[in-house]
């Protein structure tokens, strides 16, 4: 998945609520996406790869207490 500037409003909750995800294979960021929603109540959560560049403040994944660094 790429996302581009522009569509950060999409981003904000695209994995939202998806307690039963576990992985994500792949997401190219730019540093104007923001996550912080992203990924709130993905419990399951294992493993997860960024492409690009994160924003300051801009990830969240205290919800995914399975993933390892």
């Amino acid at each position: 998945m790429c996302v581009q500037n522009g569509a950060n409003t999409a981003l904000n909750s695209i994995f939202r609520n998806c307690s039963a995800l576990q992985r994500v294979k792949k997401l190219t960021a730019f540093p104007s996406a923001v996550w912080k929603q992203s990924f709130d109540n993905c419990t399951e959560l294992t493993h997860v790869i960024f492409d690009g560049t994160i924003g300051a403040n801009g990830l969240d994944l205290h919800w995914s207490t399975k993933l390892d660094k």
